[in-house]
This record gives structure tokens, C-alpha cells and sequence, in this order.
């Protein structure tokens, strides 16, 4: 096929383009409208406040929020989501690989469950990671202590010392606590695993019998 000069010149530009913004566009979340769930994906940040605000309030028949392959983000979009979430009474579903900053969001939802259409579910904690090369090591533990607040608190303070020792643990920022949800012919399998390294999930993690996602106030169904 041919192309036209005019085609190949707007395309240059939309590479360019892609380049120069490619950063901010790698963290930036999508939002879409299904039904009575509003699904978010990619990277959540604190400053978006305003887009989901306005989102729920134009869509007022929206009552679930899902986090579908929503992968992180800030801290503080997590504590923001979240409040967001909670003040307006409304659910949240985990689907695919919720992790980081989403997994605090989702835990802003009164009923908090795993996606049954979904044949793997990933609720991910780690330690905060640093704001960026300038964070202090203090300053990343302050993160730390923070994201364990936040969980005790959206959990109802049911999450089990256990666990938190885990998620206070994963200092490497590699490591990650794990709540599993496998999901085959309406048979559910549930595991809490933890982590040495996000990179390589199978061979890296040991199952932890004593901590489940029900009992402690991660799911709620």
C-alpha cells in the first residue's frame, strides 16, 4: 500500500509526539463505563482526583469499581482512590493483577471481592516505593508504616499481625505479598503467597497457610 506524503509526515509527528510524552503517558490510568462498574487500568496517581470524582458524579448509576490489570502508581493516588471510593459507599472487584497503589484503592470499597470471570486474580502489597533518588531511607520506611496504616484501616483493623510483618518486610521493593484467587469452572482456589521477587512469581514465593484474604479483611463477599 502506497502512502501518502501528507500520511507519512502526521505520523512522523505522532511518533515524536509518543516520544516526547511516552513517560507520562506510561503512568497514566484508563477509565471505562460498563453497565454499573466504572474499570480502571494502568497507573493510578493522586493527582486525578478530579477526573474520577467527576466520572462518578456524571455516572451516578456506577456503584462497582473495578481494578482490572491496574498495576500502581503513588502512594498517595492510592489514599485518594480510596477515600474516594469509601465515601461514596461503593464496591471494588480486583481483576487480573492489582498491585502497588491500586491494591490500597481497592481496599476502599465497603464489599471488596475477586473477579469470578477472571481465571487468575493477583491482589498485590509491597513496600512503598521511593518518591524518587532523592527519598531518604527514613522517608521510605514513613511510606512504609503509612501503607500498613492505610490497609489496618480499610480492612477494619482485621488483618493479622502476621500478615503485616510480611508486607513491613518487603523492604526490597521486589518482594510482595500476595493474595491469589484462581478461578476454574466456578471452582475457586484461594493462596496467600509471599514473595522474594515480583519478576519471577513461581519460583520465588512460599505459601502462607495462616493468613487468608476472607479472615482478614481483604476480601469481603
Amino acid at each position: 500500500m502506497k502512502m501518502s506524503y501528507s500520511y507519512i509526515r502526521q505520523l512522523s509527528w505522532a511518533v515524536l509526539l509518543l516520544s516526547v510524552v511516552g513517560l507520562n503517558m506510561a503512568v497514566a490510568a484508563s477509565y471505562s463505563i460498563v453497565d454499573d462498574r466504572l474499570i480502571i487500568s494502568g497507573y493510578i496517581d493522586y493527582r486525578e482526583k478530579n477526573q474520577l470524582l467527576y466520572l462518578l458524579d456524571e455516572n451516578p448509576s456506577v456503584r462497582v469499581v473495578e481494578f482490572h490489570s491496574c498495576l500502581g502508581g503513588n502512594l498517595g493516588g492510592g489514599l485518594t482512590f480510596a477515600q474516594l471510593i469509601r465515601s461514596k459507599n461503593m464496591n471494588t472487584v480486583a481483576s487480573g493483577q492489582v498491585s502497588s497503589a491500586c491494591a490500597i484503592a481497592f481496599l476502599g470499597g465497603v464489599k471488596r471481592s475477586f473477579d469470578t470471570r477472571s481465571a487468575l486474580n493477583l491482589l498485590m502489597f509491597h513496600a512503598a516505593r521511593p518518591i524518587d533518588s532523592r527519598t531518604t531511607q527514613p522517608e521510605s520506611e514513613r511510606n512504609n508504616l503509612e501503607m500498613l496504616r492505610l490497609i489496618d484501616f480499610y480492612t477494619n483493623h482485621k488483618i493479622s499481625e502476621h500478615a503485616k510483618s510480611l508486607i513491613k518486610g518487603a523492604t526490597s521493593q521486589n518482594a510482595v505479598l500476595v493474595f491469589m484467587s484462581v478461578n476454574n469452572n466456578l471452582h475457586e482456589e484461594r493462596q496467600v503467597k509471599f514473595c522474594d521477587d515480583i519478576g519471577v512469581i513461581a519460583d520465588t514465593c512460599r505459601v502462607i497457610d495462616d493468613i487468608s484474604a476472607e479472615r482478614d479483611g481483604i476480601v469481603v463477599e
